[in-house]
């Protein structure tokens, strides 16, 4: 698995693993009655909150960015750095 893919399906399931923790506190309801649990939760984490926010930076940063630029990097086109005498179809 590459790891951008990786770097992305991790942030997912951190993200549902919270909202699976709201839909098991207040089952299926409206997705307004969720945002003061939402604010409550923020507000008890506090501080802690930085430091994942950094470190999910840090992830996107070190990890998915240098995943995306290699693969821009190999979908350069290659023949445009071809010498023009090296033809093989006479």
């Amino acid at each position: 698995m590459k790891r951008a893919i990786l770097g992305v399906l991790i942030l997912f399931q951190l993200a549902w693993t919270w909202t699976l923790s709201l839909y098991i506190r207040f089952g299926a309801a409206h997705p307004l009655i969720y945002i003061p649990q939402m604010q409550k939760d923020i507000e008890y984490l506090g501080a802690w909150l930085y430091i994942v926010d950094i470190i999910v930076f840090f992830a996107l940063f070190f990890i998915i960015r240098p995943a995306y630029l290699k693969y821009v990097e190999t979908q350069k086109d290659a023949s445009l750095h071809e010498p023009l005498d090296n033809k093989t179809d006479n």
